[in-house]
């Protein structure tokens, strides 16, 4: 059977925050608003990637309340310029963890931190 990609999903101490950097550095569009097995979840959409964004769950009563497994090394956003949006996205105070690198012929990287400690690859590929 082949497997396709489907999501991302990310669980966030605070949700709201969570959202307001990848709209606010990505673009990010909302999909939909949801409550799903007692916390709210948003789905959305960066360039063609979903991303689930849900807040962490606080009542015992809920199978996995207070689970603290993240489970994400990385995910990779692409764009046509790197050093461009390497420098909008200093200048609005993200955290780099490493700076823009030529990782391999026509392959520059960077990496970011997101909130809840998650690592962004940014990349553009010539």
């Amino acid at each position: 059977m082949p497997w396709t990609y489907d999501h991302i999903h990310l669980k966030s101490a605070d949700q709201p925050k969570a959202v307001a950097f990848y709209r606010t550095n990505f673009g990010a569009k909302v999909v939909e608003e949801a409550e799903r097995g007692g916390r709210k979840v948003t789905t959305l959409d960066v360039g063609g990637v979903t991303i689930l964004l849900s807040a962490g769950l606080t009542d015992p009563a809920i199978p996995g309340a207070g689970d603290p497994h993240m489970g994400l090394e990385h995910f990779g956003l692409k764009t046509d310029n790197l050093e461009r949006d390497a420098k909008a996205l200093k200048a609005r105070g993200v955290e780099f963890l490493q700076d823009v690198t030529q990782n391999r012929p026509g392959v520059k990287i960077a990496f970011i931190r997101a909130p809840d400690n998650v690592r962004i690859e940014i990349l553009e590929r010539s």
